[in-house]
């Protein structure tokens, strides 16, 4: 995951940035993160309302037999996304936005737009 203001920044250099003709910028986080992780931060941030309860492999696939919104979530189980992004790093110099401040801001937004 990384933040939206990340990829408008990095689309913005690639578009004007003379050496990255013909070549794809791949944004991904220097570390993999988790739907976990993002609730344990906004829970430690003090926001109500996200579960930090992790569901088990075994019970998501016996939901599914039941719900079509837990059976899409069976492809899901056990996967991780890599992914080489150094010519992001090397050639537009990418300083990522770190993963809790994004988590932060993307919260305290939406919480101004339901309000």
């Amino acid at each position: 995951m990384v933040d939206v203001r990340d990829v408008a920044k990095i689309h913005v250099q690639a578009l004007t940035h003379p050496d990255v003709a013909n070549n794809h910028f791949i944004l991904l986080g220097t570390t993999l993160q988790s739907f976990a992780n993002s609730t344990r931060i906004l829970k430690n941030a003090q926001y109500k309302g996200p579960s930090i309860l992790i569901a088990a492999d075994f019970l998501i696939r016996i939901m599914s037999i039941f719900s079509r919104d837990a059976k899409g979530f069976l492809g899901l189980l056990g996967s991780s996304v890599c992914a080489n992004n150094s010519m992001t790093f090397k050639i537009l110099d990418w300083d990522p936005i770190p993963f809790e401040k994004s988590i932060l801001k993307s919260t305290s937004v939406v919480k101004k737009l339901l309000n």
